[in-house]
C-alpha cells in the first residue's frame, strides 16, 4: 500500500481538480475542431458552454449534501465517475444538442468534485498552502488548457484529446482508494449542509467573490485583442495564466501569517492599478508596449490571489459548514465570471469595458476596507 496518506490525498486533490479544471475549459481549445465534425459553427457551440456555467452554478451549492451520506472517497468517485460518463459522452456526439448535453454532465461531475477536494485542502494540516496550490492548479487548467488542447487537436483526434479529464479522475479516484488511512471514516465525512444559515452568515463574502470575478474577467475575453490594441505581442491569455499559478502558490504560503483581509485589499487594490495601466497604455506611445506584457502577468496575479484568500475568510466564516460555504463560493465565482463576460461582451469599447472593471475593483476593495474598520471599531 501506498504511505504517506496525507501526501497522498493531496496528490488526489490535485488529479481531481486538474481534471475538473480540464473538463471546463478542454472545449474552448477544441471548439474549431469538434464545430468542423458536427456540422455546426462555432458560435452555435458555445451554447455548450452556457450549458456548462449554468449547470455547475446551479448545482455546486448542492453537491457538498453528498457527504452527508457517502465517505469522501464516495464523493471523488462520484464525481470521477461523471466526469468520465461526460468525455464519453462528448466524444461519441454526433450533433451540437448532444454533445451540449455531455457538457452538462460535466459540469456536475466538475461541481461534485471541486467542492469536496478544495475542503480537503482546505482541512490540510497546512490547509492555507495546500489551497494556494490547489487553487494554482485549476489556475493553470483555466488558462492553459484551451491553448494545449488546440495544440494537440492539430495532430491526433479531438475525441481522444476529450478524454484527458476522464483519465485524470480515475487516477484521483483509484489512488484515494488504494491509499492507507484514506479519508474514510465519519470524521473527514463533509458536515450536514445548513443552506441558508451559511449563505446569511457568508453572504458578505460570496458576494465579493462574484463582484471581484466579475471585475476581473470583464475584459478577459478581449485578451488578445487588447495585447494588439496596447501593441504588445505577448499572447494575453498565456501570460495571465503563467502569473495566476505563480501568485496562487504564493498567496498560500502568505496566509499562513497574515491578515487575508489585508492581502484581499492588496490584490483588488492591484487589479484596480493594472486595469488603469491598460487604460494609459491604449493612449501611450508604442514605446511602452513591452510593458503590457508584464501588466497581463500582474493581472492573472491579482485575479487568481482573491479566490484563496476569500475561501480562508469563508472557512473561518462558515465554522463546521466550511464545505458548503465552498461549494457556495464556487458558484459565486462562476456567477461572478459570467457576469463580467456579459458586461465585456456588450461594452462598446475596449476602453469601456477597462473602465467598468476599474470601478468594479475599486469598489470591492472599498468595500473589504469598510468592513475591516467596522469590525476593528466594534
Amino acid at each position: 500500500m501506498v504511505s504517506g496518506p496525507r501526501r497522498v490525498r493531496f496528490i488526489v486533490v490535485v488529479l481531481g481538480l486538474a481534471a475538473a479544471g480540464m473538463s471546463t475549459f478542454l472545449p474552448a481549445g477544441l471548439a474549431d475542431a469538434v464545430a468542423r465534425d458536427l456540422g455546426t459553427d462555432v458560435d452555435r457551440l458555445h451554447l455548450a458552454t452556457v450549458v456548462y456555467s449554468v449547470a455547475y452554478a446551479v448545482c455546486v451549492p448542492f453537491t457538498p449534501a453528498l457527504g452527508h451520506r457517502l465517505s469522501w472517497r464516495g464523493v471523488i468517485s462520484i464525481g470521477a465517475a461523471l466526469v468520465v460518463v461526460a468525455s464519453g459522452l462528448g466524444a461519441l456526439a454526433s450533433t451540437h444538442g448532444a454533445f451540449a448535453a455531455s457538457r452538462a454532465i460535466a459540469a456536475i461531475g466538475a461541481a461534485t468534485l471541486v467542492p469536496a477536494l478544495l475542503s480537503a485542502a482546505g482541512a490540510a494540516r497546512r490547509s492555507a498552502a495546500a489551497t494556494g496550490v490547489a487553487f494554482a492548479v485549476l489556475a493553470g487548467a483555466t488558462s492553459f488548457t484551451p491553448d494545449v488542447a488546440r495544440a494537440f487537436a492539430d495532430r491526433i483526434p479531438w475525441q481522444l484529446v476529450l478524454m484527458a479529464p476522464a483519465l485524470l479522475g480515475v487516477a484521483g479516484a483509484a489512488l484515494a482508494f488504494a491509499v492507507r488511512g484514506a479519508p474514510a471514516d465519519r470524521a473527514d465525512r463533509l458536515r450536514p449542509v445548513r443552506f441558508l444559515g451559511t449563505l446569511a452568515t457568508c453572504g458578505f463574502w460570496l458576494f465579493l467573490t462574484a463582484v471581484s470575478m466579475a471585475s476581473a474577467y470583464l475584459v478577459f475575453g478581449q485578451s488578445d485583442a487588447l495585447a494588439t490594441g496596447v501593441g504588445s505581442d505577448a499572447a494575453g491569455s498565456a501570460v495571465f495564466g503563467a502569473g495566476g499559478v505563480a501568485a496562487t502558490a504564493l498567496v498560500g504560503l502568505l496566509l499562513q501569517n497574515r491578515d487575508p483581509e489585508r492581502l484581499l485589499v492588496g490584490a483588488l487594490t492591484v487589479l484596480c492599478l493594472v486595469f488603469l495601466g491598460f487604460v494609459a497604455l491604449t493612449h501611450a506611445d508604442r514605446a511602452w508596449a513591452a510593458s503590457a506584457g508584464l501588466l497581463f502577468g500582474v493581472w492573472g496575479a491579482a485575479t487568481w490571489s482573491i479566490s484563496p484568500v476569500i475561501q480562508q475568510l469563508l472557512l473561518r466564516a462558515a465554522g463546521p459548514h466550511g464545505a458548503i460555504a465552498v461549494g457556495l463560493n464556487a458558484s459565486a465565482l462562476y456567477v461572478g465570471i459570467g457576469a463580467g463576460t456579459t458586461l465585456g461582451a456588450v461594452s462598446p469599447t475596449i476602453t469601456v469595458g477597462l473602465s467598468l472593471a476599474v470601478l468594479l475593483s475599486a469598489l470591492a476593495a472599498l468595500a473589504v476596507l469598510i468592513r475591516s474598520r467596522v469590525a476593528q471599531a466594534l
